[in-house]
């Protein structure tokens, strides 16, 4: 059986990412997380929701998804993750699985599925929205974010960024798109391991697997945002994050 990958549990990953987290991430709290509120807000007006929250590192979505739903099923692979995640959740209805998602089960259906940054550390694709799509009720819903694929398509192929002497930013390259692999490269430590899809291999495996595409987002800063936080811009000139909902037929 192929090995799964637990970056989160390196030491040296670990205490880098928890640096980001505790420090807050321009990108995350401005662009992603947002974002993905935004997309789910119709779902959370519901009643007696459940909802599962796959890779959900230290529970920030497991938790905001708490103060809407009844029961909230977080999954990680990562026990150093969890353990954060069980020190900041006093909430008895959401509760924690530690499980990589390739031997991850669960006998409960869901309302809500949701993922935040997660998919995109996973091989096979299919088999995993397969699963998702058999853990949804009829009329539920998948609501996930992934790094954007185009900038996934150079990763660990050619630098992040080129920039001139200067140090200021001429273009972010943008190639091997159709290579639909896995992808290496260095994030606090070596040998971080992602997976590059094209946005149509993305949509098609949704709807292959009968989950009908409701909303398409890519985040990006507004202009009160760019003036608070000028970094921003860089977030204007190519796309960082995919962010897309898609709901399970109900007949």
């Amino acid at each position: 059986e192929e090995e799964v990958q637990n970056i989160y549990d390196n030491p040296v990953f670990f205490e880098g990412y928890k640096e980001i987290w505790e420090k807050g991430s321009l990108f995350n709290d401005l662009l992603e997380r947002p974002w993905i509120h935004r997309m789910i807000e119709s779902e959370l007006t519901k009643s007696n929701l459940r909802a599962l929250d796959l890779g959900c590192g230290t529970g920030i979505l497991s938790r905001y998804l708490g103060q809407r739903c009844k029961i909230v099923v977080g999954m990680d692979v990562s026990v150093k993750m969890l353990e954060v995640a069980q020190q900041q959740t006093s909430e008895s209805h959401i509760t924690y699985i530690q499980s990589s998602i390739e031997s991850f089960a669960v006998d409960d259906r869901f309302h809500l599925v949701t993922s935040s940054l997660m998919f995109h550390y996973i091989k096979d694709f299919d088999a995993l929205i397969k699963k998702v799509a058999s853990w949804l009720l009829p009329d539920g819903v998948l609501a996930f974010s992934i790094e954007h694929p185009i900038p996934t398509s150079s990763q660990g192929i050619h630098p992040f960024r080129i920039t001139d002497e200067k140090g200021k930013v001429l273009y972010f390259p943008v190639d091997c798109y159709f290579h639909q692999a896995s992808r290496t490269d260095h994030w606090f430590v070596d040998g971080v391991i992602k997976y590059h899809r094209t946005i149509s291999t993305i949509i098609n495996t949704l709807i292959k697997h009968e989950l009908m595409i409701e909303e398409i987002l890519e985040p990006h800063p507004t202009s009160e945002q760019l003036e608070e936080h000028p970094i921003l811009i860089n977030a204007t000139r190519r796309p960082i994050f995919l962010c897309i909902k898609a709901r399970k037929r109900s007949n």
